[in-house]
């Protein structure tokens, strides 16, 4: 009731002011400023409006500008509530002083997978250690226990954002500083398993998360003669302000003799510096030319640790490299030659101790991140013999070299004992150099010779010598095109896009050590990959007060893989071959724009998102006894399956009272339905009504 009276008493304020200022608005300055309020009817899930704060709340718009000879400013934002918000100014005072400050803050609500189905949930008590539950009887269940099931989650995020540029007078050169900021506040859900003989005992609890990341950039750009030269400086700090979660945890044969509390992962505090100093030729010349080099530290400290885990320690040493040539023989011609240059030097700490754990298994040996060295070089010509056709063609070179890699180590014994220490494989199974190319032919057409039709089409071939990853691709081809018309007089327009992609990979390789012998078994697990995307649109003025925009996309993407499951040959890995994964996606867009009477404008848009995806697994292996250990893809596709339709609408209205003076009026609805289940179906609806005053 409350909040119908409020919408009844801004209406009559709005519709009882057409008598306000009648000055016309100045040519050289802009103000306007429009309050309102909105109401919100939420019946869903977190999924249904991703990023929105659903709470009624005062509205807010403002814009103010202004410039002259030497000046220019402006000041601009929206309030929706008191957690979303955004707000920007600008400052230029002839060429000399440049100030921009920017403030936003916005809310991203975050699912909450429900156990309502699983067993009774145990009561949360106040955030100490939960004690791990009574063994099962049936060593193939899991139980399931929500340690706060009616919680809702959801990620506040502020960033703020000021930048400075003064020009030095008495120099030809330039000081710029920037500070930069955000902060991230909320509560997540966290998902774990305190794994046991007796069985799995999967828990959800609330994770409390507050987090800041800090960076301030200066540098000064001078103009030396023929070169401008520009230094740079940046720090980053990233603070994790919260502990890390600890749960009891039961016992556990291979590592845990008796129940303990344990601490999750930790997200450690990280700092970042880098020196960089970069130089460039005139850009308006035939022959262009610029470098840049950088050197860098990335540490990250141990933070809040818990006091299970010995400190941790690791820094990365970087350094950067750049080179670009630019060179117009003719005005037909363009040749771009670019070289890039990223070096990384990792350390960390060789083990870390943890308490709780079996006697022998601590302290744990860590394994040396991989130092890396990426070269990347990058040949263009570009050929346009006339204002309707350029032709591009661009070949780009990636080669990388990795150190701590290697195959895997076997065992030194013939089968790994229970509670003792196995020895650590000091080295990534990553090979140690990979060289990727690229081919792409481009050609751009205006075939009517002026801005009406547009083509653009390329076709891109890619090749790696060695993937590295099981996702990676050996061969990729991907052909590319795109038209837009429109018409004469601008009338109405439709555009078009088509992309095709072909991926294989028939390199990827695991090993596995056999049980009982402890010998190698390799296992060579193929991939390939096909997708394809539509999309076309439609733009037109159906009539002098009737226009129209339509949208429709299409995305196809079917994966077949090699899986294994498992990783203890011979009975408990089980390659399936050729397993698929289907991702269909159809989006669908409209929007009109009404012209009811010269003061009154209606608008209408709504869309509609169908989802689907498939997971294919097929295999089965049976075990004495019978029904412990068996292993079947029974269920996993139904379990993992897709099916989502999205559907939005919104019908908004604006009267002009005056030309200063404007009433508006939207409505918005939301749904969001999940084929498979009901967890996070729902729906959500919102009216705002405002007014706005130009001056």
């Amino acid at each position: 009731m409350r909040n119908c009276t409020i919408l009844a008493v801004l209406s009559f304020i709005f519709l009882s002011l057409p008598a306000l200022a009648k000055a016309q608005p100045q040519p050289d300055r802009e103000t306007s400023l429009s309050l309102g309020y909105r109401l919100v009817d939420d019946q869903g899930d977190a999924k249904v409006r991703e990023y929105d704060h659903l709470q009624p709340s005062t509205t807010l718009r403002f814009l103010a500008s202004g410039y002259d000879d030497r000046f220019h400013g402006s000041l601009e934002g929206y309030l929706l509530s008191d957690k979303d918000y955004r707000s920007e100014l600008h400052f230029d005072r002839d060429g000399q002083v440049r100030l921009d400050l920017r403030i936003e803050n916005f809310v991203h609500n975050l699912e909450h997978i429900p156990y309502s189905d699983r067993p009774p949930a145990i009561a949360q008590d106040n955030g100490t250690p939960i004690p791990p539950p009574p063994p099962v009887i049936n060593p193939n269940k899991a139980t399931f226990t929500d340690h706060d099931p009616t919680a809702e989650y959801r990620l506040d995020t502020g960033i703020y954002e000021a930048r400075f540029r003064g020009k030095l007078k008495s120099y030809p050169a330039h000081l710029n500083v920037r500070y930069w900021r955000m902060e991230r506040k909320g509560d997540r859900q966290l998902r774990f398993v305190d794994e046991q003989c007796s069985g799995c005992h999967v828990q959800s609890r609330s994770v409390r998360i507050d987090q800041v990341t800090q960076e301030v950039t200066a540098g000064l750009d001078a103009h030396l003669g023929p070169v401008d030269v520009i230094l740079e400086q940046l720090y980053r700090q990233f603070d994790n302000r919260e502990n890390a979660p600890v749960d009891s945890y039961g016992t556990n044969v291979f590592f845990r003799p008796t129940a303990t509390d344990l601490a999750h992962d930790t997200i450690p505090d990280v700092r970042m510096t880098e020196s960089t100093l970069k130089v460039h030729t005139n850009l308006a010349g035939g022959l262009v030319g610029a470098a840049s080099a950088s050197i860098g530290k990335r540490e990250n400290r141990n933070g809040l640790e818990p006091a299970q885990v010995s400190p941790i320690i690791s820094s990365t040493d970087v350094a950067k490299g750049a080179g670009d040539l630019t060179w117009i023989p003719h005005p037909s011609w363009t040749f771009n030659f670019r070289y890039r240059l990223l070096d990384l030097d990792n350390s960390n700490t060789d083990s870390i101790s943890i308490t709780g754990v079996t006697t022998g298994i601590s302290p744990v040996g860590v394994r040396n991140n991989p130092d890396l060295r990426r070269d990347s070089y990058l040949i263009t010509a570009s050929f346009r013999p006339d204002a309707r056709l350029k032709l591009k063609g661009q070949f780009d070179r990636e080669i990388i070299h990795r150190d701590q890699t290697g195959p895997a180590l076997p065992y030194t014994s013939a089968k790994p004992t229970i509670g003792v220490p196995q020895e650590l494989d000091p080295v990534w199974e990553l090979p140690r150099q990979e060289r990727n190319d690229r081919i792409r032919f481009s050609l751009y057409t205006r075939p009517l010779g002026d801005r009406r039709l547009r083509i653009n089409t390329w076709w891109e071939y890619r090749t790696s010598s060695d993937p590295a990853y099981g996702t990676s691709f050996e061969d990729s081809h991907r052909l590319f095109f795109s038209t837009s018309y429109q018409h004469p007089q601008g009338r109405w327009g439709a555009n078009l896009l088509l992309d095709r992609l072909w991926q294989q990979n028939d390199q990827f390789e695991i090993t596995e050590f056999d049980e009982t012998t402890g010998l190698p078994v390799s296992f060579d697990l193929g991939r390939s990959k096909r997708q394809f995307h539509l999309s076309a649109g439609f733009w037109g003025d159906l009539t002098e007060s009737l226009s129209a925009s339509m949208t429709y996309g299409y995305l196809a993407s079917t994966i077949e893989q090699d899986l294994l499951f498992g990783n203890a040959p011979p009975d408990y890995a089980i390659e399936d071959s050729g397993v698929r994964y289907d991702q269909r996606t159809h989006t669908l867009a409209v929007h009109l724009n009404w012209r009811v009477t010269d003061p009154v404008l209606l608008e209408l848009s709504g869309y509609h998102v169908r989802s689907y995806a498939a997971y294919s697994p097929g295999f089965s292996r049976f075990y004495a006894p019978t029904g412990v250990f068996d292993a079947t893809s029974e269920g996993l596709k139904d379990i993992s399956r897709v099916d989502l339709r999205q559907l939005g609408l919104s019908v908004g209205t604006t009267w002009a009272v005056t030309d200063n003076l404007s009433w508006a009026a939207r409505y918005s609805f939301d749904d969001y339905e999940d084929r498979t289940g009901n967890v996070f179906d729902g729906h959500v609806q919102s009216c705002e009504v405002s007014l706005s005053y130009a001056w």
